[in-house]
């Protein structure tokens, strides 16, 4: 039932309901954050130009990377900048669950590093909130129905967002 509830705020709060089907069908750009790097696994996903590429990519440096925090933080950031029911969104969720983290093998990211790397997201989160407070109420709304959706699709998701509420505070008070 929380997810049909998810579903339906994030079309009620949504800015562009009408094009919230093709949203979920268009190539995710790179967090700003992301632009500049010239990181092997930033330029996998960058030369992506599908969702279906995009997701191919995603699963591709998953399975190869180290266990290393700056592919987990990138990894996380793409999750935030997902729309709901976005193919990149669904592939990373299902990535970052508990059975695909505790199946993986000595390559790929670990439960620790996926929780600090979200924990860094929302923090970055955060800081945009409140660096750019006359930013669109669309956008505004989208980060908190996608932080909502973090806390029902994984269990450390809620783990991160319990260390980090405090920086969300000031923007809803």
């Amino acid at each position: 039932m929380n997810e049909i509830s998810t579903r339906v705020a994030a079309l009620k709060l949504c800015s562009h309901p009408k094009e919230f089907a093709e949203i979920r069908e268009k190539p995710i750009l790179l967090p700003i954050k992301w632009r500049d790097s010239q990181t092997s696994f930033v330029l996998t996903f960058a030369s992506a130009r599908s969702s279906v590429e995009q997701v191919a990519a995603v699963k591709s440096i998953f399975h190869t990377c180290r266990d290393d925090n700056t592919t987990a933080e990138f990894l996380s950031d793409l999750l935030f900048a997902c729309p709901l029911k976005h193919a990149l969104r669904n592939q990373l969720t299902k990535l970052f669950s508990d059975k695909a983290v505790c199946t993986q093998t000595a390559v790929g990211p670990t439960k620790q590093s996926l929780l600090q790397a979200l924990i860094l997201s929302l923090r970055g989160i955060a800081v945009a909130i409140e660096e750019s407070p006359n930013r669109e109420n669309g956008w505004l709304n989208d980060m908190f129905v996608s932080m909502n959706a973090c806390l029902q699709n994984f269990p450390y998701g809620q783990e991160a967002l319990k260390q980090e509420i405090h920086r969300f505070f000031p923007t809803v008070a």
